[in-house]
């Protein structure tokens, strides 16, 4: 079971709570990603996080 809440929206979204600093969400991600293959994944990112990647 993941660390993370997962909500399923419908058949085609899927929402999962994290913590940016947290190790057991990176893998809870993680594990999401190869079970459900999603064709895109979305990152919500505040602006200095954003800022930090771009």
């Amino acid at each position: 079971m993941s660390a993370s809440p997962v909500v399923d929206i419908n058949e085609h979204l899927r929402l999962i709570g994290t913590a940016h600093v947290a190790t057991a969400s990176v893998e809870a991600v993680r594990q999401q990603i190869e079970e459900y293959e999603p064709d895109v994944v979305a990152v919500e990112l505040c602006k200095s996080r954003y800022d930090a990647l771009v």
